[in-house]
């Protein structure tokens, strides 16, 4: 059976991410109408991507909405693993709950699903092309070190 990466494997920094640093303003904005009205529906949100990939990032976008949402006990996430195959518009993340509750994630949890998968496929790719040959990978010549960790490990 498929277990989940803990929470505390990702460092999050939850009072940004709560805050909405790091999430496009009118995700923020919406937030803030959603709560001054005193409108929070229900809701189902899909995500999905347009093209065939290896998944990546799932456990730590999970981890977002479980730490960074408003009363996460009231969200039912359901999602595949990292590591698995998708096809073009399969569901790879549900999240059913009020919609407030976690709108102002948006932003975070599609961007670390984004990067990883996209790494993940990449290297994927190349490991097939390399056709047994070893493949090593140098992510902290390209880019901030910062991501060494989670583009190591979507690799």
């Amino acid at each position: 059976m498929k277990k989940r990466l803990p929470i505390s494997a990702f460092h999050l920094p939850v009072a940004e991410i709560r805050s909405g640093y790091y999430s496009d303003s009118y995700f923020v904005r919406s937030k803030h109408i959603l709560e001054k009205d005193n409108y929070n529906p229900q809701v189902i949100m899909q995500v999905f991507q347009r093209q065939s990939a290896i998944l990546c990032g799932i456990d730590q976008a999970v981890a977002i909405l479980q730490s960074c949402s408003d009363n996460p006990e009231q969200l039912k996430i359901r999602a595949l693993f990292d590591g698995d195959r998708v096809s073009p518009w399969e569901t790879v993340l549900t999240i059913e709950g009020p919609l407030a509750n976690f709108v102002h994630l948006e932003t975070v949890y599609l961007g670390v699903l984004s990067r990883q998968t996209k790494i993940a496929t990449n290297v994927d790719r190349v490991v097939s092309a390399a056709a047994g040959k070893p493949v090593l990978f140098f992510p902290s010549r390209f880019d901030h070190f910062s991501v060494q960790a989670e583009d190591g490990y979507a690799a």
